[in-house]
């Protein structure tokens, strides 16, 4: 994932908007969000998409109203055995875990709270490659990096991408990103209104910082809009299996 835009407690109706880019190699499998097979009760059903390589996921929602994605940060150690990143891109250490299966992992638990202490145990286990991992439902929000370190997200609108911390206002893509995003009226009670709004801030192509990158080996390859209504059940799900700015938002199926 490149990009998570989270609108936390901006809109009554709405208390959790996301959405998300995600930026991979284009010949990189994965299948697009779906229905995963249940774990045993009282395990949330999970909707997200799969990394047909790794087996993880870079975003879902699951049947609690709990929404997780994942960055990819593209520099910094990695831990004791990894590799210092560079401007360009981050150097992996393939040794160790898919980060996309800790959002997974985050996706099957039934609250943020309860997420994050998964997920900082599982830190405690090993190093791990530099992400940042966002986690919400309609009540409390956090963004936690590899290394352990956790922010909880006040009620605001909220910018994660894989080049720094979250809402790092010194990055040019989040500069784009708000520039684009003081023209949305998160007020506004119609949830078609705003994910259409947000669709097209995601199909963005302008400036040296677009928010979408269509072209080329490595770039931009699907993007996800979700909202979570006032009682925190999925209130909408579209997916672009593709390049926002070439390919149309489809409704996923979700049965709560």
């Amino acid at each position: 994932m490149c990009l998570i835009i989270a609108a936390f407690q901006v809109n009554s109706a709405y208390p959790l908007i996301v959405a998300a880019n995600r930026e991979e190699r284009r010949d990189r499998p994965s299948t697009p969000p779906h229905l995963w097979r249940a774990d045993p009760a009282p395990a949330p059903r999970v909707w997200a998409g799969r990394d047909d390589i790794a087996g993880g996921t870079w975003l879902g929602v699951n049947s609690a109203g709990l929404v997780a994605g994942i960055t990819n940060r593209r520099t910094g150690p990695a831990g004791p055995r990894g590799q210092q990143g560079s401007p360009r891109g981050s150097v992996i250490d393939p040794s160790l875990p898919s980060r996309g299966l800790l959002c997974l992992q985050t996706l099957r638990r039934p609250t943020p709270s309860d997420a994050l202490g998964a997920a900082q145990a599982t830190l405690h286990q090993g190093p791990s490659n530099p992400f940042n991992l966002f986690c919400g439902n309609a009540y409390e929000a956090w963004v936690l990096d590899w290394r352990g370190r956790h922010q909880r997200l006040r009620p605001g609108i909220h910018v994660i991408s894989n080049r720094g911390s979250a809402d790092d206002r010194r990055l040019g893509v989040i500069q784009r990103a708000r520039s684009l995003l003081a023209d949305i009226d998160f007020t506004c009670t119609s949830d078609d209104r705003l994910l259409a709004d947000l669709a097209r801030l995601c199909a963005d192509t302008e400036s040296r910082h677009p928010i979408c990158r269509p072209t080329g080996d490595f770039g931009t390859v699907s993007s996800s809009l979700l909202a979570l209504d006032a009682s925190g059940r999925i209130a909408a799900y579209q997916h672009a299996n593709g390049p926002p700015c070439l390919v149309p938002y489809q409704l996923v199926e979700v049965s709560q």
